[in-house]
């Protein structure tokens, strides 16, 4: 997410959509590994979200629930 904020400041965007987060998860794994689940699978969003406002690049991120349509 911090790596992906840094990211949309190096390419001047206005506005960033952060996706392929958490897509791929194995059946079980959040049983066995459930702090890298929270992590990786969680997470990310809301982490990207909070980086890219500490950012200060006046960029505007759109976190869009799982399914969402997103019109810019």
């Amino acid at each position: 997410p911090v790596e992906g904020a840094v990211a949309v400041g190096r390419v001047g965007a206005t506005t960033a959509v952060p996706v392929h987060w958490g897509t791929f998860w194995p059946v079980g794994l959040r049983h066995v590994m459930r702090a890298n689940h929270h992590r990786l699978f969680t997470t990310p969003g809301d982490r990207f979200v909070t980086a890219l406002g500490a950012s200060d690049q006046g960029a505007v991120p759109l976190l869009a629930k799982q399914g969402e349509r997103v019109v810019l």
